[in-house]
């Protein structure tokens, strides 16, 4: 399961996963994926941008749809490529909330499943433990941001 702390460790990438049925019914994809990347602002805190996979490419074709806030949502900007009722931004947002309140169970129970990509949450390496695999960290990060 993605966790608040995979999603603003700096370099994170993760899939909604829909179920099939709502999917159908609802006119969406199977799934979305989606990047937070942290910089760090002119006043030295953390922003978080969000970007959601929009071609085949899944290292490059990727954008922008706003900034994560510190209560777990995103807040669409100007230069964003999506509204914030679309489909994705909304689905994101109440997946999020439910990250930040630390239940997903409800998500889970409905068929909705939030995946991390196999790499480090903060550093980006490609993660190959089974506690690694299951924290979305790989051993020499745990606890290092």
């Amino acid at each position: 399961m993605v966790s608040k702390d995979f999603i603003t460790a700096g370099k994170a990438t993760f899939t909604l996963e829909l179920p099939h049925e709502w999917a159908s019914a609802h006119r969406c994809k199977p799934h979305y994926t989606y990047k937070v990347r942290k910089k760090v602002g002119n006043d030295g805190r953390p922003v978080f941008f969000v970007s959601i996979l929009s071609g085949p490419n899944n290292e490059s074709d990727y954008r922008y749809i706003g900034i994560l806030t510190f209560d777990g949502q995103v807040r669409t900007t100007a230069k964003s490529a999506l509204h914030a009722e679309s489909m994705p931004v909304r689905l994101l947002n109440r997946s999020l909330r439910l990250v930040w309140q630390g239940d997903a169970t409800a998500m889970e129970e409905a068929g909705f499943q939030l995946h991390h990509e196999g790499k480090c949450g903060h550093c980006g390496r490609k993660l190959s433990t089974p506690e690694s695999l299951r924290t979305g960290f790989g051993p020499k990060c745990r606890g290092d941001f």
